[in-house]
């Protein structure tokens, strides 16, 4: 009996390929002949599955926004889950710190630490609660531990390793090509958005859990913060591809300007 080919797993073997030969290459290499040579496959049989060398260039590039965009937010959920698992805990025991406050006498939004609002973010940086000065010193190695996960969380894009070089040199290459590809353009928007759209959030969570710097205070100063981040990783990826050893050193110091205290 003559094989069954799955077309889905075909098209993405064919993908692979061209992912390959781009990385290897460059985008110009990427012809049907190269391609079916990297995949094994007769000209023909590639043909069978894309239309066009045009659909080819695009299917692999929506494959490569695919497979960054689900190690990334997979990596990011991780984090997120961890953090509110922490914020659940905490939030129970600042109950039970609260009702206790409240059995000595003290009411209302205060806290017998500090006799500051709860919800200051002026006076509050305890972390994923509100709470006052004891909380702060409680939660200092969750605080660590956050900052840790969202550094490692946004080093995904640069190229420390073997498989995000590579996926930064077609992240690279794509968004450069579609400068004169307009077909290439939505790839390397979708590209983009997917990482400016992990960086907000991680700043957003680190704004509301009161690990910023007091003057990253509104939604207007996430929105700038997200923008000066995105282009500071999205340059480090660039010069990380020739000269990698100090971009994870470049990034921990921005993030130190961000949080207001080194790591």
């Amino acid at each position: 009996m003559p094989k069954v080919v799955d077309p889905g797993q075909r098209r993405e073997a064919i993908a692979d390929a061209v992912l390959a030969v781009v990385a290897r290459e460059g985008l110009s290499a990427a012809t049907l002949r190269n391609v079916a040579a990297e995949a094994n496959l007769a000209i023909g049989s590639v043909r069978h599955y894309f239309d066009s060398h045009d659909e080819l260039i695009i299917f692999a590039a929506q494959e490569l926004d695919r497979r960054i965009s689900r190690r990334v937010r997979a990596h990011a959920e991780q984090i997120f889950a961890n953090t509110s698992r922490s914020a659940n805990t905490s939030r129970s025991a600042n109950t039970d710190r609260s009702t206790n406050t409240e059995r000595h006498g003290v009411s209302g939004r205060f806290t017998t630490n500090d006799r500051q609002p709860v919800g200051d973010r002026s006076t509050n940086v305890a972390g994923p609660v509100n709470g006052g000065l004891e909380q702060v010193s409680a939660d200092s190695g969750g605080r660590a531990e956050r900052r840790r996960l969202s550094e490692e969380l946004l080093a995904e894009w640069l190229p420390l390793d073997d498989a995000r070089h590579q996926e930064t040199v077609l992240r690279h290459t794509f968004t450069v090509a579609a400068r004169t590809r307009p077909e290439l353009r939505p790839q390397a928007d979708a590209l983009r958005d997917t990482m400016i759209a992990i960086i907000h959030r991680v700043l957003t969570g680190a704004r509301d859990r009161g690990g910023l710097s007091p003057d990253i205070d509104t939604d207007a100063d996430i929105d700038l913060e997200t923008a000066r981040l995105h282009a500071l990783l999205d340059g480090l990826s660039l010069q990380g591809l020739t000269e990698p050893r100090h971009v994870r050193k470049i990034l921990r110091h921005h993030l130190d300007g961000l949080t207001g205290r080194p790591s």
